[in-house]
């Protein structure tokens, strides 16, 4: 039973280090780095220009976000929380709890290197401005939208019950929908750049197998 605590009080952790630095990472960068700020803000003045289904799905996925924070929160304090919203059993084992860790890791991984290439990209309100798809815009074109749902589903898989499955599921689906429809301005305002661009590079998940061919990087052809 010692040990047995001695785990649950490590798995609280972990989850809490994740919460703390997954959402404090880009609010320090916003603070003392002038281009995160200024990128951040850009990003939050173009949902203006999104359509009204984006809006809908954008509400459900704040809602569901900060949901997430506060299951996480309320399990880094209190591990019988699990046990309010129907837990699952099956997954309560220690081979569903080091996956779990494992893809933390990958969601924290990636948010680090995304928000900290933002202290390096110089940002632009010009609308000619070419497309980014270095660093993670070479995997992804979504990449804020998958951290977050590979950290739903690392969580889930640490506090397994209906309700952080709900959470995951409701993620992936926003996120989809969000990622389409944020599209349809995107091809709008770069045209076959960015359907070039798209045919190389998933939607939210990488591709397994990718053609060896140019990326538009800035505008600009670049052999791969």
């Amino acid at each position: 039973m010692i040990f047995l605590k001695m785990d649950i009080i490590y798995l609280q952790i972990i989850l809490l280090t994740y919460i703390v630095l997954f959402w404090g990472l880009p609010t320090i960068l916003m603070l003392f780095n002038d281009n995160t700020k200024r990128i951040m803000f850009t990003i939050r003045e173009s949902y203006k220009e999104n359509t009204h289904k984006w809006w809908r799905f954008y509400w459900v996925d704040t809602i569901f976000c900060y949901l997430w924070l506060l299951i996480s929160l309320f399990h880094s304090f209190c591990y019988e929380s699990v046990d309010w919203f129907w837990r699952i059993s099956v997954l309560d084992n220690i081979i569903f709890q080091i996956c779990g860790i494992a893809i933390l890791f990958i969601s924290l991984l990636m948010a680090c290197c995304l928000y900290m290439s933002f202290t390096r990209t110089k940002d632009s309100n010009n609308d000619n401005s070419g497309l980014i798809t270095t660093g993670l815009y070479n995997y992804t074109r979504n990449p804020m939208y998958l951290m977050h749902v590979v950290g739903t589903i690392g969580t889930f898989l640490l506090v397994s019950n209906l309700l952080t499955l709900t959470i995951f599921i409701v993620t992936i689906i926003a996120s989809y929908e969000l990622s389409l429809e944020e599209e349809k301005g995107l091809l709008k305002k770069f045209g076959e750049d960015y359907e070039h661009y798209r045919k190389k590079v998933g939607l939210l998940f990488p591709k397994l197998k990718r053609r060896r061919k140019s990326l538009i990087i800035y505008g600009k052809k670049v052999k791969k």
